[in-house]
């Protein structure tokens, strides 16, 4: 979103004390956007009182996003709100129903307005106080996951990555762990493309935000000598507003603890039995249970579990069938074990996590290889800074005529011939001595006989 929207000043300002007073008001600006009551500006469609910002329809429905998003909703939700005529604040949205192509309402708010209210959420986004109430946050977001239904092979990858990241941050307490895409497909088992998918459908639907991106960069170690590390992408976790679940049943947490072990990366991973796998797992430790149970439990589908879930797993011997519903084998590590190997995935996650290994070595090694052509980029521009510094203080320096002592062909103007006398510096005793004397005036005699003479040889020959 433009700077604009915010109504912030966007000029270059030369006076260091006008510059300042644009900052102050510049944050003053973000804070009252802060406290800008999004649910009230949506329900009424009309400005606070003493609102400076930008007044258009579509500001509005930025806004409302931004709100929305802080408060865990998703695309969906929104886009339900603005249709409603009820909602004054959707107007900017409705007008555009009847539109066609790129100006459509939904391809407006999906492809423009909800990727610019993300990136503006991410960084508004109100830090917790303490390292304990972050973690009060995450459990309610990890309530939220396990009421959320998953649907598909994509919906249970979404889910694996943002119980990795809620791991994460309830480690070290915060709301933005810092993790990268390779350690992400390292504990979600899959592939970074796939945590590349995954996590933007995840921003899409309002889960997770990036808070900063992973990059390369160089420091000093206690040695003042250089060394090159990479930097992981901080991503920021979206606690969402907790979902009622139908008949009043909130769905059980479960610990993802068959996982833990590397046969089960290698068997439940990489086109083996599934993500759902290890939760289906946990859930058949306590005992026995029917897969309507278990599907009320996992808020997975039911006809979905029956079909093909557990008659996979119970393939591969990992669960078997008994009057009183499905269960575990009684050696499930040795079944693991076997159906990695009946999968060809035996090994897998050490072999990928080798892999990520040397991914990470070449990617230092070509930076430390980079490294003097960045410095010399760097010094460069530092030097071009520092030259259009000193030739804006000669400029401003030094006094230029206004008025051009020439016209455009050439002639002397009018207006420098009417500039006054004090404008020409007057020559000095030693520009005089240096300067060569005129030639005497020749007299009318002299003259005279100068023509005669040349008349008259003429007329000789």
């Amino acid at each position: 979103m433009a700077p604009h929207r915010l109504g912030l000043a966007v000029d270059v300002l030369d006076d260091p004390a006008a510059f300042t007073r644009a900052a102050v008001a510049a944050r003053a600006g973000t804070d009252r956007l802060d406290r800008l009551d999004w649910r009230a500006l949506l329900k009424s469609g009309r400005w606070p009182r003493g609102w400076t910002g930008e007044g258009s329809p579509s500001s509005m429905t930025w806004l409302v996003c931004i709100g929305a998003i802080r408060a865990g909703h998703d695309l969906d939700t929104v886009r339900a709100w603005l249709a409603d005529e009820h909602n004054a604040g959707g107007t900017a949205y409705r007008r555009r129903l009847g539109m066609a192509g790129k100006r459509h309402a939904d391809y407006w708010l999906a492809s423009y307005v909800w990727p610019s209210a993300l990136e503006a959420a991410a960084k508004r986004v109100d830090p917790p106080a303490d390292a304990v109430e972050a973690r009060e946050r995450l459990c309610s977001l990890a309530e939220a996951i396990e009421a959320h239904r998953w649907t598909g092979i994509g919906g249970a990858t979404d889910r694996t990555i943002l119980r990795a990241l809620v791991a994460r941050g309830m480690a070290r307490g915060s709301l933005t762990p810092a993790m990268s895409y390779r350690e992400l497909a390292e504990a979600a088992a899959v592939t970074t493309t796939t945590v590349t998918r995954a996590t933007r459908r995840l921003r899409a639907a309002g889960w997770l935000l990036i808070a900063k991106q992973g990059r390369g960069s160089t420091e000093r170690d206690d040695d003042k000598a250089k060394r090159e590390v990479a930097l992981a992408t901080t991503w920021r976790l979206v606690p969402r507003a907790r979902a009622s679940h139908t008949g009043g049943y909130t769905p059980a947490s479960t610990s993802l603890s068959v996982i833990g072990t590397r046969a089960a990366l290698d068997a439940c991973c990489w086109r083996g039995l599934g993500l759902n796998a290890p939760r289906i797992l946990d859930a058949l430790a306590g005992g026995p249970r029917t897969a309507a149970e278990l599907a009320e439990l996992l808020n997975l589908d039911v006809g979905n579990l029956r079909a093909r879930l557990l008659k996979k797993l119970a393939q591969h011997g990992l669960i078997s069938r008994t009057p009183a519903g499905w269960e575990l084998a009684e050696d499930l590590d040795a079944a693991m074990t076997a159906a990695a190997a009946t999968l060809g995935l035996t090994g897998r996650a050490d072999e990928v996590a080798a892999q990520h290994r040397r991914e990470r070595a070449d990617y230092l090694d070509h930076r430390e290889r980079l490294r003097g052509r960045r410095d010399q980029a760097r010094a460069k521009a530092i030097a071009a800074v520092a030259d259009a510094d000193v030739m804006a203080r000669r400029a401003a320096t030094t006094s230029t005529p206004d008025v051009l002592p020439f016209g455009p062909f050439g002639e002397k103007s009018q207006e420098s011939q009417a500039l006054p006398a004090r404008t020409r510096a007057p020559l000095t005793e030693k520009r005089r001595e240096r300067s060569p004397a005129p030639p005497p005036p020749i007299s009318q005699e002299a003259l005279d006989a100068s023509l005669a003479v040349a008349g008259g040889a003429n007329a000789h020959h």
